[in-house]
């Protein structure tokens, strides 16, 4: 009975200030955190097919203009039916709302700019035998635009299209009577492409107050 008793007192306490806490989207020191799904339009390394993925990342913004997003994604995509690429990425984006005083004016909608950039592995996997048969690291500068629409106070759904070139060494692969064959070429590989990334977040907390 005690240990029910204290539980609804911390629950009706914590629910409580759920309810009185707002989060004034233009506020700074606002701590997030995401899950997102992406499609990637990467062709190199062999791959016949869009890319799915999945991640996820955390935002924390500045002031009522800047945000920052750093993510982490996993994406696949298949080589016919001889293999499959599989990437891995890790990053970080600025996000700056040029216009947001106008929009709130009509819409809760916070459209943003953006550029980061990522560092990511390649590896190219054969279906035969789930062996690994070539990989690659690069780096990646980003730029896109996005959106965010709130859902509840706490709750948003984004929206970002990307532009990702990737800098980091050729690598091609391309599936041959049912096995992928690789070829490694020299120098630097310039291989862009997009990414379009939908995310649904969540405001943990505000980890600084507003001066004055």
């Amino acid at each position: 009975m005690r240990v029910a008793l204290i539980t609804s007192l911390l629950l009706g306490t914590s629910l409580s200030s759920f309810a009185q806490f707002r989060f004034d989207p233009h506020l700074r020191g606002i701590l997030s955190v995401g899950l997102r799904n992406t499609v990637s339009t990467f062709h190199n390394a062999g791959a016949t097919q869009p890319g799915l993925g999945v991640g996820g990342h955390f935002r924390l913004n500045f002031n009522s203009r800047v945000n920052t997003e750093w993510h982490a994604d996993y994406i696949t995509a298949a080589i016919n039916h001889a293999g499959k690429r599989n990437v891995y990425h890790i990053g970080w984006s600025v996000m700056y709302y040029p216009i947001y005083k106008t929009v709130q004016k009509f819409t809760a909608a916070k459209p943003y700019f953006m550029i980061g950039h990522c560092f990511d592995l390649v590896q190219v996997v054969q279906s035969s035998d789930n062996r690994v048969v070539a990989k690659r690291w690069s780096a990646a500068p980003t730029v896109g635009i996005g959106n965010h629409f709130p859902i509840k106070d706490r709750i948003d759904f984004s929206f970002a299209l990307q532009y990702m070139l990737h800098v980091g060494k050729g690598l091609e692969a391309r599936a041959v009577n049912g096995s992928v064959a690789i070829e490694e070429r020299n120098g630097f590989l310039w291989d862009g492409h997009v990414l379009l990334t939908m995310s649904v977040n969540y405001k943990l907390k505000k980890l600084w107050k507003e001066k004055g």
